[in-house]
């Protein structure tokens, strides 16, 4: 990925979003009931939530994290038997994430998974004794590295067996880490249903991915139909988390860093395309975060914090200042709709 969009994949085959809308709808009743212990204290208010990936881990010292919440360190795989892949892991870079984020009270993640990097999961997934490896390895590895938590991407289950066995899977490691008082979070397709709703109850968080679209590719609309399809499913809105690209995408399905394309021209408040790419100004942005609260949504979540510009052109800032204004106007009659 040369300037980062995520997991450098165009827009996803027409089967596939056949299968991602109906894939969840037969299930197997499982427990979700746990004696779920204290879980780790947050900042206060809607989540700011970034992914930094590892082949752009130079850009740490660069990261304002004083504006986010939480921050995820992009990313490992697991192995056919449960183990985790971590021969590629960049183990002094995530050392030094984690210590930036908590030196700014940010919670520091692992993700595990993404676009070229789930292939692990179909095997893991399968059976009983990978998913306990995969949940016991995987707590290990967040007391080692001093994580507060993961995020699991498996891009994407692609039968119904395969949704149900990531469910039993999303099961074990969330028994696991409620022991440990570990935040869960899922990355999801933004018109999937790779989430059965026991589930629901089981994870802190739903990142839901609402750019790659056809077209232009993560638009206001669209965005607001992806956080329906997952409300409608019966995932709760404060657990919802609004993907917003910090990248643009044309015709082709070639990206560039939002950074990368403001400085081919100036951007006008209504601009949303440069050289046939198209991405989210700082007015999209803020009006996405905008309805994000209104509606009561958990907050936003962007890929990624390197393609970021600096400055009063920062779209991280253009969030951050959003959140900031909205926390102190009284609820919008929004929440409703």
């Amino acid at each position: 990925m040369k300037v980062a969009p995520r997991f450098q994949a165009p827009a996803f085959a027409p089967f596939l979003f056949a299968f991602l809308l109906t894939a969840g709808l037969a299930w197997e009743p499982f427990d979700a009931s746990a004696a779920f212990r204290k879980k780790p204290e947050r900042k206060p208010g809607p989540a700011i939530v970034g992914f930094l990936p590892d082949y752009h881990a130079k850009a740490i010292d660069s990261i304002p994290f004083e504006l986010l919440t939480d921050a995820i360190y992009f990313s490992i795989s697991p192995r056919w038997n449960g183990e985790l892949e971590l021969g590629k892991l960049d183990k002094s870079s995530l050392k030094d994430f984690v210590k930036q984020a908590r030196r700014n009270d940010v919670q520091a993640y692992i993700s595990v998974g993404g676009w070229q990097r789930s292939q692990g999961f179909r095997e893991t997934a399968r059976s009983n004794v990978a998913r306990d490896r995969f949940a016991l390895e995987l707590t290990a590895f967040c007391k080692k590295y001093k994580l507060a938590g993961a995020d699991l991407d498996w891009e994407h289950p692609t039968s119904t067996e395969e949704v149900r066995n990531y469910n039993l899977l999303i099961a074990a490691v969330a028994k696991k880490f409620r022991e440990k008082s570990y935040s869960l979070t899922v990355s999801v397709h933004a018109r999937g249903r790779m989430l059965r709703p026991d589930s629901f109850a089981l994870v802190d968080r739903i990142h839901v991915m609402s750019y790659d679209h056809r077209g232009p590719h993560s638009t206001t609309d669209a965005a607001g139909a992806d956080m329906r399809n997952w409300r409608d499913q019966g995932a709760p809105r404060d657990k919802l988390i609004l993907g917003i690209p910090f990248y643009g995408r044309n015709a082709a399905g070639e990206a560039a860093a939002y950074r990368d394309l403001i400085r081919r021209e100036t951007v006008a408040a209504e601009n949303n395309t440069i050289d046939g790419f198209f991405f989210n100004n700082l007015a999209t942005v803020r009006l996405k975060t905008q309805l994000t609260l209104e509606h009561g949504y958990g907050g936003v979540m962007v890929w990624e914090l390197s393609q970021d510009a600096t400055g009063e052109q920062s779209l991280l800032r253009a969030i951050h200042g959003t959140v900031q204004k909205e926390s102190k106007t009284p609820a919008s009659a929004g929440q409703a709709r």
